[in-house]
């Protein structure tokens, strides 16, 4: 555990330095408006069929205008065709091609892969006719001392990435403040590396009711948590650190090429503000979190949630991070999603593969993109009632 408990002050301080930085000053004579054109709904949500909670969601572009999608740990994955109609890759069950928790998901040229968090195994699927080509097992042990948790991606070279710590050890309590992202050359593994420090200090408060129709999950809704996302092909990935305990100059964006060796592409600071999240902004944001908390209950069949249970342990910080989520493609362009506590809209800022600022886009904060690729984007909006559609669109200046 002691690896990288003393490297607040030198975060993402690992893999081999053969980059470059992108200057605030190159960010912001570059900068732009960016708008979303050629909107298309892929497949509409209807009568909670297809339930889908943005917060959990993986959704991965596939060739020919499909997309895979699920609700992470929901045992259900499925493809959508591009004109509306979908099918279900895989079922529930312990067997070969079946699901009991997914978790992540990706694609390697003409293969789908899906590891699942139960069965702690990778399954890997003709992305043509989606019927399973072979299942491997994983299971991580342990390195330096850490536990190895669940690998997020796989590429064509057996290059594995796991969060260190473990899963259950990360959300348990607040003694951990940062936990190292390894890279494991081989499947199975036969040594790790570190190659980058995630702040996970404000993350551990975690909400979960039990429904007759499903679980409904909750976890820390403010937080300052490095954000991290790695590309379908496993090959490219970005960290997004914001510890509120480093200050602003903390606030960084780093790109990493994973192959057969790891190369660190480019790095910069993030330059967004932190607005001060005053006691009456915090109590507003709290109170629109309960009550989507206990409308996902009700339509669950669950019990509500006291707020009194909802608080406790709830962190609050001073200031509001500046993002929320981030993607990453298979070139290693970045697309960032800001801070969307409170307001009815929020801002993406697009990197591309070489780190120059392409622009930012505001839109809805209904509106959750989950893929890019090129300039091609897939997202997730969250209706008046509840339901979602899956949506494409063009990213454009």
């Amino acid at each position: 555990m002691n690896i990288l408990a003393t490297c607040a002050c030198t975060v993402l301080s690992f893999g081999v330095i053969s980059s470059f930085s992108v200057t605030n000053e190159d960010q912001n004579s570059r900068f732009l408006a960016l708008r979303l054109v050629d909107r298309k709904v892929l497949f509409e949500d209807r009568d909670g069929r297809l339930p889908v909670d943005v917060q959990w969601a993986k959704v991965v572009q596939l060739p020919g205008g499909r997309v895979l999608f699920f609700d992470a740990l929901v045992p259900k994955v499925w493809i959508a065709d591009g004109q509306g109609r979908s099918r279900q890759i895989g079922r529930e069950g312990s067997g070969p091609g079946e699901f009991r928790m997914p978790a992540f998901a990706g694609a390697i040229g003409d293969t789908i892969w899906v590891y699942d968090v139960s069965l702690r195994r990778f399954s890997f699927f003709s992305s043509e006719t989606l019927r399973l080509v072979r299942s491997t097992n994983w299971s991580g042990g342990t390195e330096d001392g850490w536990d190895l948790g669940t690998p997020v991606a796989i590429n064509s070279h057996g290059t594995v990435l796991v969060p260190g710590g473990g899963d259950k050890r990360i959300m348990a309590n607040r003694a951990v403040r940062w936990v190292p992202l390894f890279v494991l050359g081989t499947l199975p593994p036969e040594k790790a590396k570190p190659i980058a420090s995630l702040h996970v200090l404000n993350s551990s408060h975690r909400i979960v009711q039990q429904g007759p129709r499903r679980t409904v999950v909750r976890d820390q809704p403010f937080t300052d948590r490095s954000l991290f996302a790695v590309s379908p092909n496993g090959q490219q990935l970005v960290v997004v650190t914001q510890a509120e305990e480093l200050g602003r100059n903390g606030d960084s964006l780093a790109v990493w090429n994973l192959t057969r060796s790891t190369r660190l592409v480019w790095r910069t600071q993030l330059g967004i503000a932190r607005e001060a999240f005053s006691a009456k902004s915090a109590q507003q944001a709290i109170d629109r979190e309960f009550a989507d908390l206990t409308d996902a209950a009700r339509s669950a069949g669950a019990a509500p949630v006291r707020k009194s249970d909802y608080m406790t342990h709830l962190y609050v910080p001073k200031t509001q991070t500046p993002a929320t989520h981030v993607v990453v493609d298979n070139d290693g362009a970045v697309l960032i999603r800001g801070n969307d506590w409170l307001g009815d809209s929020v801002t993406y800022t697009w990197y591309s593969a070489r780190g120059a600022l392409l622009g930012h886009l505001r839109v809805s904060s209904q509106l959750h993109i989950r893929a890019l690729q090129g300039q091609r984007i897939i997202a997730l909006r969250k209706k008046d009632d509840g339901e979602h559609t899956l949506e494409t669109a063009t990213l454009t200046r």
